[in-house]
């Protein structure tokens, strides 16, 4: 019986899907403030190697809440998870456990949210990276530089679409 417990452990573990391989992603474009009738966003586009990355900083018209949004293009499926990840802050300066919600999107995308309270988030303090890690969901290192630029530009952004 412990023979067949132990197999049955062992095939187990090797079933076990594992942690994802950290990507270092450099930009490949400048910080854009995007608006529609949704709200606004700051993003820019990275790369790592062929793999192709969003960073996404969202508000949206009457929520109170801040997204930062990872989109990475992927082999899609239709999984949506809601796991405890880590968002890290120029390789450890500081660090946050949030929930991060991932799901697919339109274009071939894995979409993955983060909700941060605009008050109170660490992302203006970032002057060199970002990183997401989620388990074998995701896992990357943004070079983003200093972000401080890019949210005042998102929240003049939002103050003018509040006042409009």
């Amino acid at each position: 019986m412990r023979k067949y417990l132990a197999a049955a452990l062992s095939i187990g573990l090797l079933a076990a899907p594992a942690a994802a391989k950290q990507q270092n992603a450099t930009p490949t474009g400048q910080w854009v403030v995007d608006v529609s009738d949704a709200g606004c966003t700051v993003f820019r586009e990275f790369s790592a190697g062929k793999e192709q990355y969003f960073l996404h900083v969202n508000r949206y018209a009457g929520d109170p809440a801040m997204e930062l949004v990872v989109l990475h293009k992927d082999k899609l499926d239709n999984e949506v998870y809601r796991v405890t990840g880590d968002l890290v802050i120029d390789d450890g300066e500081s660090a946050l456990s949030p929930e991060v919600h991932r799901i697919a999107m339109a274009g071939g995308f894995m979409r993955f949210g983060v909700t941060m309270d605009p008050a109170s988030h660490p992302l203006g303090h970032v002057d060199d990276s970002l990183s997401l890690h989620a388990g074998r969901l995701i896992d990357v290192r943004l070079a983003t530089g200093p972000m401080g630029r890019p949210l005042e530009a998102l929240e003049s952004c939002v103050a003018s679409e509040m006042d409009g």
